[in-house]
């Protein structure tokens, strides 16, 4: 199966190449840090910057992101982070983590990886994916 293909297929095989591929990425890109995120996250949020910073949770994504985005740790995170600040706050803690991690930078298929954090928060309040 070419790489290309590896974001659409299901089988173990190809589950297991995301993970390898998934795991060598975060080794070799750790989180960054509270300033390099604030950082970040005013380039890309520009005008919205300090709404989206008031929400920001940045030990629990930074804690998704090193456990490899593994699905009962991050929808357990993602519950944390909804009793914390509500729906907004898991809103745009989704954001930040889809446009704002060192996953956004990663080759393909491992950045549509970072959308996989959709997936575990759905049904989490009125989340949907």
């Amino acid at each position: 199966m070419s790489a290309k293909n590896i974001g659409t297929c299901k089988c173990n095989n190809c589950k297991s190449s995301q993970e390898q591929q998934l795991r060598a990425w975060i080794s070799k890109h750790p989180y960054p840090s509270y300033e390099k995120m604030r950082l970040k996250i005013r380039e890309v949020f520009k005008d919205d910057y300090l709404y989206v910073w008031a929400e920001y949770d940045h030990d629990s994504l930074k804690m998704i992101y090193e456990s490899f985005i593994e699905k009962n740790f991050s929808k357990t995170i993602g519950e944390h982070i909804y009793e914390k600040g509500g729906m907004q706050a898991l809103q745009l803690n989704c954001m930040i983590f889809k446009r704002c991690t060192p996953l956004c930078n990663a080759p393909f298929p491992i950045n549509t990886l970072s959308t996989m954090i959709e997936w575990h928060w759905d049904n989490i309040g009125e989340f949907r994916r």
